[in-house]
């Protein structure tokens, strides 16, 4: 049995309580909780290996019996790698690696794995050597999994020539391919292993990938209520809440919790500034989001390049557009050229670098902005808006679209603005004019069929409600707020001096007659 082998192994040494005989009654009590820790720990994910702490804790603490301090060690060492794998702080940690580092040869060559894996410094012959010299396969096998630089989903499984299908089957290996439960009914997967909070979680981020937010929802609780400290499963509750329902009260509490238990949680700090962004409460966010930017973005290493990068970018991104709405241009130009510095092709952060060019009236900065929000596509309604006002106001002439500058890649592929290089820019001001009257109709179907799809959502009937009156409240502000946009770009292009500007006009009256149409009754 795993269990026996991994009781078996080592001599970790811990010290003993001061020499006593303990009573009859104690060693009885203390062999109980010794057996429900032993059969907690065969459960093999971090629930159980909880449990056999907790009760491996209580039994030393009655009889000092040198062979429980190791099972309490041993567990500790186990809890710790599982909880940096999962991002989970551990309080014990310092003094897990304390007493190994003062154990026997067996003991040190865990603490040197504790010690490196924390840090994210393993040295490859601590990933290549036998760590436990052949004497045990199955924990031979995990870690060397566990370390292995090809953690795929091929290799992320035991040598079935020297272990047996059920210790396979079991947590401790499942955990290295958590992938495979996805193809299975969660709740088969709940039947089998009840306890596995980090398979649950690992569903639930699959299920809210799915757009299945009620399920994914119903695994995240599971693993909270396993693991109360589990900031994954927490920041997954506060991600429904605000990205899905749109409750940013709600997804701040979430995102607050996590930080409980973790005051360094990226995904959550970030996810705080960006609840009280929408809340309107600016400056707590900026606050939240310089803590999340003050702080290890990279997460001792464990951070991959692409998620410093995006929260890097992302979190000045949202300083800036803090200090936008709180009418400080200033600063919030100084956290936009940040941001872009991380992410210099994000189509926001271009944007609100295009609009605050704009209202300073530099209008061929503002203009190299929006031009590469649009290389990307016509889905942007506002810079097309923009350029429209802009080439409007450079009437008179031609201007080119710019050549290629360091650090900036224009898309060669957009050909609308490459057919229009050699034309005026009041013809220029036409075109865009009209392309973004008919992306404001788009924007506007999108919207309503997003609506209409409220009734399918894997939600509670009371949220659909909640959430089909928000949307609805959202399409009456766009609806509005197109009109008035439609009706300017109207005007603009009245006062046009091109020959076919009736051309361009008939259609954007059209566009604004359909629009005028819909009322906002007709939003289901």
């Amino acid at each position: 049995m795993l269990y026996l082998i991994f009781f078996t192994l080592f001599d970790y040494g811990c010290r003993t309580k001061p020499a006593s005989v303990p009573k009859a009654d104690e060693s009885t009590e203390a062999l109980k909780l010794e057996a429900e820790g032993d059969a907690s720990f065969r459960e093999a994910h971090l629930y159980g290996w909880r449990q056999a702490e907790a009760a491996y804790q209580k039994a030393y603490n009655l009889t000092g019996s040198e062979e429980c301090g190791k099972k309490l060690l041993r567990t500790r060492f186990l809890i710790l790698i599982r909880q940096i794998d999962e991002d989970i702080p551990y309080s014990e940690a310092d003094t897990v690696i304390r007493n190994l580092c003062a154990g026997n040869e067996h003991q040190q060559v865990l603490c040197k794995i504790a010690e490196e894996y924390r840090s994210n410094t393993l040295q490859p012959e601590m990933k290549n050597a036998p760590i436990f010299k052949g004497e045990d396969p199955e924990l031979e096998a995990y870690f060397k999994l566990l370390l292995s630089d090809d953690n795929s989903q091929e290799a992320a499984s035991p040598d079935r020539t020297t272990l047996d299908d059920p210790s396979a089957a079991s947590p401790l290996f499942l955990y290295l391919s958590l992938w495979k439960l996805t193809s299975r009914d969660p709740a088969e997967v709940e039947k089998a292993y009840p306890r596995f909070a980090e398979a649950f979680e690992f569903i639930a981020e699959s299920l809210f990938q799915k757009k299945k937010y009620g399920t994914a929802r119903k695994y995240f609780q599971k693993s909270i209520e396993l693991i109360p400290d589990y900031t994954h499963a927490i920041n997954g509750m506060g991600k429904i809440y605000f990205f899905v329902l749109e409750d940013y009260e709600q997804a701040l509490n979430y995102f607050e919790s996590a930080l409980e238990q973790d005051p360094t949680s990226i995904t959550a700090l970030f996810g705080k500034g960006a609840a009280l962004h929408e809340l309107g409460r600016y400056q707590e966010s900026i606050v939240t989001i310089d803590r999340m930017l003050t702080g290890d973005l990279t997460r001792s290493g464990r951070m991959d390049n692409a998620g410093y990068l995006y929260y890097s970018g992302e979190g000045h991104y949202l300083k800036a557009n803090n200090y936008f709405r709180m009418q400080d241009p200033e600063k919030a130009r100084e956290s936009l050229d940040q941001a872009l510095q991380f992410l210099p092709d994000s189509e926001k952060i271009n944007e609100l670098s295009g609009v605050l060019y704009f209202r300073a009236n530099k209008l061929e900065e503002a203009r190299k902005d929006f031009l590469s929000v649009i290389s990307k596509g016509n889905s942007n309604c506002n810079a097309q808006l923009h350029l429209g006002l802009i080439y409007q106001r450079l009437k008179g002439s031609i201007t080119e679209m710019p050549s290629e500058e360091p650090g900036r890649k224009w898309n060669k592929k957009y050909q609308e603005t490459q057919s229009l290089r050699i034309e005026s820019n009041e013809k220029k001001a036409l075109n865009y004019f009209l392309g973004a009257s008919s992306c404001m109709e788009s924007t506007l179907f999108q919207l309503n069929n997003q609506l209409d799809s409220v009734p399918s959502l894997d939600l509670e009937s009371g949220e659909k409600v909640l959430l089909a009156g928000k949307l609805k409240k959202k399409l009456a502000e766009f609806r509005m707020a197109s009109i008035l946009d439609i009706e300017m770009m109207i005007n603009a292009t009245s006062e046009n001096t091109c020959t076919d500007k009736e051309n361009y006009l008939a259609p954007m009256r059209e566009i604004l007659t359909r629009i005028r149409r819909i009322t906002p009754n007709a939003f289901k």
